[in-house]
């Protein structure tokens, strides 16, 4: 797991397209935003991006785009996802990858 300084700095980034959309910080965070932030801080942190990281990577920040432009809703937490953590559900969408 990246350092808690890379994890706050992806937060943070994470957060930018939450206020895009007019968002706060979500709490309790969705189990997809958990997910969505540990991969931008994997990627930050890695000395060697594999292209599936990087594919991770882009799939995070497209999801995060997606959200800033209202195109698809933040998810509501659930009542388990305090505990669970699942991938951040990939967008396809040639025109903004």
């Amino acid at each position: 797991m990246p350092d808690s300084d890379i994890l706050n700095a992806s937060r943070d980034e994470a957060a930018h397209f939450l206020r895009c959309a007019g968002l706060d910080w979500p709490d309790p965070e969705p189990a997809e935003l958990r997910a969505a932030v540990a991969v931008i801080a994997e990627f930050r942190a890695a000395q060697t991006v594999s292209d599936a990281l990087r594919s991770r990577y882009e799939a995070a920040r497209l999801w995060l785009k997606h959200i800033a432009a209202g195109r698809i809703p933040l998810p509501a937490a659930s009542p388990s996802s305090s505990s669970t953590v699942v991938a951040a559900a990939p967008v396809e969408d040639a025109d903004h990858g």
